[in-house]
Order: structure tokens, then sequence, then C-alpha cells
């Protein structure tokens, strides 16, 4: 037998994968209730594109960043959102949220 088709490797990691979708699908529903309750905030709407980055969906932060850059121009969220649409990271540390 194939050594990772061993019942014990195989339960660990489906019980691994489990916990990982319980821990994903809350990170995932902090971003809906914050998106329902304040849609129109380009705070949270950059916040929200920093989650979906940390999701790994960078095209749906950069249609985020872009709306945000069209209805707050000249705000500094806006330009925050420019910043990143251009590739600026900044600090590695500072991109994270914790």
């Amino acid at each position: 037998m194939v050594r990772w088709l061993d019942p014990g490797p195989l339960v660990t990691k489906e019980l691994k994968a489990a916990i990982s979708g319980q821990f994903g699908s809350h990170a995932d529903r902090r971003e809906m209730e914050a998106a329902l309750t304040h849609p129109d905030e380009p705070d949270l709407a950059l916040l929200r594109a920093e989650f979906l980055i940390q999701l790994g969906r960078r095209p749906e932060a950069e249609v985020i960043w872009r709306d945000v850059r069209k209805k707050h121009a000249g705000t500094p969220a806006a330009l925050e959102a420019d910043r990143r649409l251009s590739g600026g990271a900044g600090n590695p540390d500072e991109e994270h949220i914790y």
C-alpha cells in the first residue's frame, strides 16, 4: 500500500482540512458582515480587498481598489487603492492583518 493511503495520515489530513475550513469560513463571514453593515466606507472596502488578497483572490481585490479610487478620488483611501493597484507593496510586515 502507498504510504499516503495509510488510515492514520489520511485521518490527520482530513482533521486538519476540517479545522482550517472552519477558520476560513469564519474569516469570510467577518468580511461579509463588514461589507453588509458599512458598504460605502472606503476604509472597509480596502479592508475587504486585503481579506481577498489573503485568500488569494487578487482580481476581486483589484475591482474593489478601482472602485475606491473612482468613488473617493482625492482621499487617502483612493491614494492607498492607487498604490495597491500600481503594485507598491511597502513593508511586507505591514501587508498582513493580524
